[in-house]
């Protein structure tokens, strides 16, 4: 009996997709991209998330596992320290808000600014290490 991955109306990619090696290529492939991040420091977002971490964002989340991600809450201290900073514009629409939530991110950046809070190429390489878990996972079950 032929399965349907074997089948010769099956499409080349699902056969290459399902050979054993694909969740090496995958992993190592994520690696090695990651690992250009190393030596970056912090940018963007990061700056944001340091002051909360670190006690020093005037208006701290109230839970930070709900709240890390607030990016542009929707209302309250945050957002009016974000206005009166210039993180945004007093023009922003009051409806506006973009907040995500990402539970195990805000785990490892809290695990990250306990044990290394300064070495930024060590949370690097933390993140690094969780992406090519998540790839291996997800080549498993492809």
């Amino acid at each position: 009996m032929v399965s349907e991955e074997d089948s010769p109306s099956s499409p080349g990619w699902t056969r290459w997709l399902s050979h054993p090696q694909w969740i090496w290529i995958c992993t190592t492939a994520a690696l090695l991209l990651g690992l250009t991040t190393i030596g970056l420091g912090l940018s963007a977002d990061d700056w944001l998330q340091r002051q909360i971490l670190l006690g020093k964002w005037p208006a701290n989340p109230t839970t930070p596992l709900l709240d890390f991600f607030a990016f542009i809450p929707a209302s309250g201290e945050s957002r009016t320290v974000m206005q009166d900073s210039g993180a945004l514009g007093w023009w922003a629409d009051p409806q506006l808000s973009a907040q995500f939530f990402r539970p195990v991110t805000v785990l490892t950046h809290m695990l990250d600014y306990r044990l290394w809070p300064d070495q930024f190429w060590l949370q690097h390489l933390h993140s690094v290490i969780w992406s090519c878990a998540s790839v291996a996972v997800v080549c498993l079950y492809l």
